[in-house]
């Protein structure tokens, strides 16, 4: 995942009361020592981050009257594009 992307999860996350962190250098399942950054939620699952980006996208447009320029999702949030890995007391989405 690419680094801006997992800032602004972790960002919308923390804003929705989710106790996540950023994790650097992640080496996933079939990944042979590549590394990318990844989203750990604890207490909670991948449902939880997806409530979470909605609930902020539908705050942030209800409270601008003027169109905005903002992070663009569309492409990179696919379920495609994110794997995701236990790691015992919580999840990394990479």
């Amino acid at each position: 995942m690419e680094m801006k992307l997992a800032e602004t999860l972790v960002q919308v996350c923390e804003d929705q009361g989710l106790d996540v962190k950023l994790y650097e250098s992640y080496s996933g399942r079939s990944m042979y020592g590549r590394e990318t950054t990844g989203v750990v939620i604890f207490e909670g699952d991948i449902q939880d981050i997806l409530r979470a980006v909605i609930n902020n996208a539908t705050c942030f447009i209800a409270e601008e009257s003027e169109p905005v320029e903002f992070f663009d999702l569309s492409e990179m949030f696919t379920v495609n594009n994110f794997k995701v890995d236990s790691m015992g007391k919580g999840i990394i989405l990479y």
